[in-house]
């Protein structure tokens, strides 16, 4: 996968972000207007009023297991990974959707605009374009082991975490 690496100390340096991504208009003539996003969300600091739980950190044992590009020419990107017990994403945006697979354990989803939901094993969730979300491992003893689904045109990111108190990589893009 072929990855960018930015660290934001604050929201101000969120602009710059706001600019490279240029998201203004996502799949099914969907609005991604990150700036509006950002005021509905306290500058990507809350989903719906609330700081996401959970301490800020990547997934680990990250393993490819399809990257490839389909018949419509897109990429199709399937990667298995743990997130940590007591863990979370940053808030992020999808710019083209994706779905996550829970294989063990249970995983919280925090949507803009959705209420919270739960996912234990041998459940999946879509996560819309353009919409402001994190995703917890709330347990305090077991990780989750789940599989993360992108699709999308090759070269284009396919997550984007904008909380500022993120301090690991922001962007990540489909192979080009």
């Amino acid at each position: 996968m072929s990855e960018i690496n930015n660290n934001y100390d604050d929201i101000f340096k969120l602009e710059e972000l706001f600019d490279s991504l240029n998201c203004q208009k996502c799949p099914n003539n969907i609005i991604c207007d990150l700036q509006k996003l950002s005021k509905e969300t306290n500058g990507f600091r809350e989903i719906n009023g609330n700081t996401p739980p959970g301490n800020l950190a990547p997934t680990v044992d990250s393993i490819t297991l399809l990257n490839t590009i389909n018949a419509d020419g897109q990429q199709v990107l399937m990667v298995k990974s743990i997130r940590k017990a007591n863990t979370r994403i940053g808030i992020h945006v999808h710019k083209y959707g994706g779905y996550t697979i829970i294989l063990s354990g249970t995983m919280t989803d925090f949507v803009q605009g959705i209420p919270t939901k739960k996912y234990g094993p041998n459940t999946a969730y879509y996560m819309p374009p353009c919409t402001p979300m994190s995703a917890a491992n709330l347990s305090q003893t077991e990780d989750v082991e789940l599989i993360d689904v992108f699709i999308g045109p090759p070269g284009e990111p396919y997550i984007e975490i904008l909380e500022p108190k993120w301090s690991f990589q922001r962007v990540h893009r489909f192979d080009e």
